[in-house]
């Protein structure tokens, strides 16, 4: 079989799928596990930490008060008596008689430790994916995804220890974060590398689906937990399940080719995806191929070097991180507001759930038809335009406004260049690069996310409502040019070393980065 390794390997994993397409579903499906846990984790505050609308008198005290006062506005908020205290002079009357850890652990007055519950996993993210850019590389995309997943499974046990406590939620809460998430990086690396270019955007639709129909999940959940501890029971048990797959699954084949050169190794993880199959292809006919290591240099054993001495995979890496920044901020600063968009919050998920996966599907559709690129700016110019509008507070009908549809509507388009920015981060870091370049992106996301809250929040106190709206919609518009200095991947094998990176950009001519 004539060729480099690149075509070697894409005409073997094309053997692949030819016959049972099938199962292709079946086994991207099965490494979408990650994306319904993740649905749970994330929004998991919403349900379990749930603030009362009611509260009762319980001692004389409090009913006295209530019969003199004339300020029926202060007694909406028990807050604010501070010499009443909880389960003795009042209680909080749980919502729908589910518990909440807001109410068991005293925090309902306290607005800033219930935010923290949600804050901290971005943290403990932060410090997992610091941890993974290197293990992920470094050990393997298989023994990274299990590893992470059976310490999310004991992190998420530890939720369930009693008696519950602020200190041990926080702690749940923040090991949740820092093994969800490398987890994840190492779920899709692994999902699009046993994949051959020509289906990794089919692969990335049937996850980013997923994704998206985890709010729906997650919402059932909701209705049918009564106790918020046992959430974590739930994240225990499906990510425990989804361990069988990810057992059954071979290492990267690129993986042992580019970073341990075992041609041996790269073609037996190459024999099990062929039974895994289960076609008329006999997988013993790789025994007379020939596939031959990447030829490396020294600045390729060294990840953090190798971006000093190439200079085009260093800016495609920084333009990468700022697009993770700027979907994640826009993305979660948009879609935590389902609660109060919608009247009914599971209603409100649902609908959430139908907007994410059909984006998906649109992205899938537009990244097959006009490529990856143009699908990223169109999506992100769009967004941009949405937020400029939103940034217009007229109202249109009862509570709407014009900034309320605008958002959603900047929501919808917004989550097209969120998905395909998963599969550009699979596609254009050269695959001796890759778990690093995966997992400072996904990262980047996180701080993102975390400041989201902070840009809509305190920023608009401090100016007003529509310059958050404003600025984001200048970040998207930058993020649509630096997305049309990037590569075309549509079509194009998966590079295995910085070199290659080089070459790729020098056949499309692009010179937005610089030529070398």
């Amino acid at each position: 079989m004539a060729g480099g390794t690149d075509d070697v390997f894409q005409d073997i994993l094309g053997k692949l799928y030819v016959e049972r397409r099938w199962k292709l579903v079946v086994l991207a499906l099965s490494f979408a596990g990650v994306s319904l846990t993740k649905a749970l984790i994330i929004y998991y505050p919403t349900f379990a930490g749930r603030l009362p609308e009611t509260w009762s008198c319980i001692s004389d005290r409090c009913k006295d008060e209530i019969n003199n006062t004339t300020n029926r506005e202060e007694l909406l908020y028990p807050c604010n008596k501070s010499n009443w205290e909880v389960g003795m002079d009042f209680n909080w009357v749980a919502t729908e008689g589910k518990t909440s850890f807001a109410i068991e652990l005293d925090l309902v007055c306290n607005p800033f430790a219930v935010s923290m519950v949600s804050s901290v996993l971005f943290i403990g993210a932060i410090v997992g994916l610091f941890i993974n850019s290197f293990t992920l590389d470094r050990f393997g995309r298989k023994l990274s995804l299990i590893t992470w997943t059976i310490l999310l499974v004991v992190s998420s046990l530890l939720g369930l220890t009693y008696p519950p406590s602020y200190t041990l939620l926080i702690a749940v809460r923040f090991l949740q974060g820092a093994t969800l998430y490398p987890s994840s990086a190492a779920n899709f690396l692994l999902l699009l590398e046993c994949f051959p270019s020509s289906h990794t955007n089919t692969a990335n639709n049937l996850v980013m689906v997923a994704h998206g129909g985890a709010s729906a999940v997650f919402a059932l959940t909701a209705a049918l937990v009564t106790q918020w501890e046992h959430y974590h029971a739930v994240v225990a048990t499906m990510s425990a399940v989804f361990l069988v797959p990810y057992a059954l699954v071979p290492e990267s084949p690129q993986w042992h080719l580019v970073h341990r050169g075992d041609e041996a190794a790269a073609k037996r993880c190459l024999k099990t995806l062929f039974r895994i199959n289960g076609g008329t292809t006999d997988p013993e006919f790789l025994d007379k191929v020939k596939i031959l290591p990447p030829a490396t240099n020294d600045y390729d054993k060294d990840t953090v070097k190798s971006f000093t001495w190439n200079k085009v995979m260093l800016a495609e890496t920084l333009a990468i991180l700022y697009l993770w920044m700027i979907c994640s901020m826009g993305y979660h600063a948009l879609n935590f507001g389902w609660v109060t968009i919608l009247p009914d919050p599971y209603v409100g998920y649902t609908v959430n759930a139908f907007i994410e996966v059909l984006s998906g599907l649109i992205c899938t559709y537009l990244a097959y038809r006009v490529g990856r690129r143009w699908t990223m700016v169109s999506g992100l110019l769009i967004a941009a335009f949405c937020m400029f509008t939103a940034s217009i507070n007229v109202p249109i009908y009862g509570d709407w406004t014009v900034s309320d549809i605008a958002s959603l509507i900047g929501m919808f388009f917004l989550n097209i260049p969120y998905c395909g920015l998963y599969l550009w981060t699979g596609e254009i870091p050269p695959a001796s690069h890759a778990g690093f370049i995966f997992s400072i992106g996904s990262s980047t996301g996180r701080v993102g996310g975390f400041f989201a809250p902070m840009m809509f929040g305190v920023l608009s106190q401090l100016t007003s409502n529509s310059f958050p709206l404003l600025l984001m919609g200048c970040l998207q518009v930058l993020g649509g040019v630096i997305s049309a200095c990037l590569v075309e991947t549509k079509g194009v094998p998966k590079v295995l070393t910085p070199e290659d990176v080089v070459k790729r950009r020098n056949e499309q001519k692009l010179r937005c980065f610089g030529r070398q």
